[in-house]
């Protein structure tokens, strides 16, 4: 009997879902959601104008390698009205959780939900959303969920990491946030060459990003599992950035592997 594997999306697909798709296809038979989850988004967040195209990601989904493309609506996934319900703990205070509070509350509450609609047995996600990953794996073990199994960050062929917000980006801006990929190698090139400070890693990637990009919430390095901050590490980590670029808020990681 061939596994349900489950790829849970926001829509406005691109070939970074596809990824996705493809890789979880190999696997068994593919479910894929779209739905733009309001218990994610902030009073001041671009959930209205969160890019949404129904009969374009059907069809993407499934030429990708789908078996169902499933559109819930509100009503279906929060019955008694959108509102976070799951707590994301310290974990879900850091990096993203300190910019956006009650992010991480609003992701995994509708993972949940997701999770107990559809019933699979791996649910697939991208590594860009590298903290997102690592809450999402601790949380499915908590209350006995699917297996959850992750496909590296698609890049285009200038190194930026594929989101559907790239869309807002003018030609100026996509230059732009090209430097956001160049500094997180910056990183990873200093620690190849044997670089283990935390300050002075994350000084290299902040240096070079504030030259191009004036609004920086964090470039920070951190152990793989996002555990508290250490001035020195000896373990595999990862650089993790989020910054702004014409109004648009970015963000990327890079492994930094032993």
């Amino acid at each position: 009997m061939k596994k349900k594997i489950f790829v849970p999306t926001m829509g406005s697909l691109h070939e970074g879902h596809a990824s996705l798709i493809k890789e979880a296809s190999k696997i068994g038979d593919v479910t894929v959601s779209v739905f733009v989850n309001p218990t994610q988004f902030g009073p001041n967040e671009d959930f209205e104008s969160y890019p949404r195209s129904k009969e374009d990601d059907f069809a993407y989904a499934i030429s990708s390698g789908a078996k169902d493309v499933w559109f819930p609506t509100s009503d279906e996934i929060y019955p008694n009205g959108p509102s976070a319900s799951e707590d994301s703990g310290e974990l879900g205070l850091i990096l993203e959780g300190s910019f956006r509070p009650g992010f991480f509350d609003g992701v995994l509450t509708v993972v949940k939900r997701l999770f107990e609609i559809i019933e699979p047995d791996i649910a697939v996600f991208g590594e860009k959303d590298w903290q997102q990953l690592v809450l999402i794996k601790e949380f499915s073990k908590i209350f006995n969920g699917p297996k959850i199994m992750s496909v590296k960050t698609k890049r285009d062929k200038n190194g930026l990491a594929l989101s559907s917000r790239n869309s807002y980006l003018s030609k100026k801006g996509y230059l732009q946030s090209l430097y956001i990929s160049k500094a997180l190698l910056k990183v990873k090139t200093a620690w190849d060459e044997g670089l283990r400070d935390v300050r002075a890693l994350e000084a290299i990637g902040i240096d070079f990003l504030s030259e191009k990009i004036s609004k920086i919430d964090y470039l920070e390095v951190r152990p793989s599992f996002l555990l508290p901050k250490l001035d020195v590490l000896n373990q595999d980590a990862r650089v993790l950035v989020a910054a702004w670029v014409e109004g648009t808020r970015l963000i990327d990681n890079e492994e930094l592997t032993l």
